[in-house]
């Protein structure tokens, strides 16, 4: 039986690793649930990408007898969805989606994983970088300093004085120069982004603040060209954003096929902290839940108990568990755990080990105890984690 042609416009910049994952995930779909003819501004060079594109792009767009259409730009390409063209927004700054099906960013969960990540490292100070004026930054803010609670929390209001604006780059790094240098020491920072982060990694150099010992820096996007490239190499929170593409041509696809789909809006969501030299050191002042800390870390394999940690630093339990409540507030128990689940989450993402190899790697007695420590902890057996969030 042959299928028909569809032809999908999708209008998404691919300057951002997140807007390429999600053309990946969408061509993923295509490929296998197709045929689709993708229709995008690659073909000529004048054409500008993203919010951007040039009206000859769009006037080009209008005279494709289209069948569905994927927008980031649904300002731009109204006229398309009022023809009664299928229509997925990929955008959380819209207020013109109305009843349209949406993929949107949980932009809280974000702020709220990046101020879990210092938490566990012992952080007291917490900083956050960007401008909220702009509504994903803010919903980034606003989730980051929920979850930092009772901790001391700063924020820098990114200049928007002409003034200010004006004076070009090297002014705006030493304004926020002048704003890191205030900070208390240690300081765990998030920036609204990747290239944001970049930013105050420049600014902390010309005040010769030590990143991550007196300041660690936490990205998002994991943009590897901006975070390889940095120095020191950038942590960042992933998200998944190719598995998100792949549900958003799902849901046009039941559109264009007049299918009601069961959800009308899809979310992308952090997986994961990608730890690199920005952030890689532990706040914590007492020598003991530091020693105990890089323990628990380097035996992450193993099924160690609370026991072999006391024996290693070589004081009390009862007093090592004490320290720990007092410096982290979690027990030594919970800390194996996290950093064996935390492990466990990477192999599963980024390796192509079956459950049964990861489980045996890990010193598991077996495939059904792994899949029952794991679940207790994350509420997702490994094999729906890997589904939810890893690479189809």
């Amino acid at each position: 039986m042959t299928h028909k042609m569809r032809k999908v416009i999708l209008v998404i910049e691919d300057a951002s690793s997140y807007c390429r994952e999600l053309i990946r995930g969408i061509s993923r779909y295509a490929q296998v649930h197709g045929p689709w003819a993708i229709y995008r501004n690659i073909h000529d060079s004048s054409y500008r990408h993203g919010r951007e594109l040039r009206k000859e792009f769009y006037d080009h767009l209008y005279e494709i007898d289209a069948d569905g259409l994927i927008t980031r730009s649904p300002e731009r390409t109204k006229e398309i969805t009022k023809k009664g063209v299928p229509t997925v927004i990929a955008i959380t700054e819209t207020h013109a989606s109305g009843n349209i099906p949406k993929l949107d960013i949980a932009h809280d969960l974000i702020g709220k994983m990046a101020a879990e990540y210092f938490i566990e490292r012992g952080y007291t100070n917490f900083a956050f970088y960007g401008n909220i004026r702009y509504h994903w930054t803010r919903l980034r803010y606003e989730g980051f300093k929920a979850a930092a609670g009772k901790h001391n929390f700063y924020y820098y209001d990114h200049p928007t004085n002409r003034e200010i604006l004006t004076k070009g780059v090297d002014f705006k790094i030493n304004h926020l120069a002048s704003w890191l240098v205030t900070l208390p020491k240690p300081v765990g920072l998030m920036a609204c982004s990747d290239a944001w982060a970049v930013n105050v990694i420049e600014a902390c150099k010309l005040v010769s603040i030590h990143i991550p010992e007196q300041l660690a820096i936490l990205g998002v996007d994991n943009d590897e060209p901006i975070c390889l490239t940095c120095f020191p190499q950038l942590s960042s929170i992933s998200l998944n954003a190719e598995t998100s593409g792949f549900k958003a041509a799902q849901l046009l696809d039941d559109l264009m096929n007049g299918r009601k789909p069961e959800n009308k809006k899809i979310f992308v969501e952090p997986v994961q902290v990608v730890t690199r030299t920005s952030t890689d050191v532990m706040a914590i002042t007492d020598n003991d839940v530091a020693e105990s800390l890089q323990f628990i870390r380097a035996s992450r394999r193993e099924p160690i108990q609370v026991i072999d940690v006391a024996s290693k630093v070589g004081v009390s339990r009862r007093t090592l568990q004490n320290k720990f409540r007092q410096k982290l507030n979690r027990s030594i128990l919970d800390e194996i755990k996290n950093s064996r689940i935390a492990y466990a989450k990477e192999l599963l993402l980024n390796t192509d080990m079956n459950i049964s190899e990861i489980s045996n790697y890990m010193n598991f007695p077996g495939i059904n105890s792994f899949s029952r420590y794991f679940k207790n902890e994350t509420e997702l057996s490994p094999i729906e984690y890997r589904r939810k969030y890893g690479r189809r």
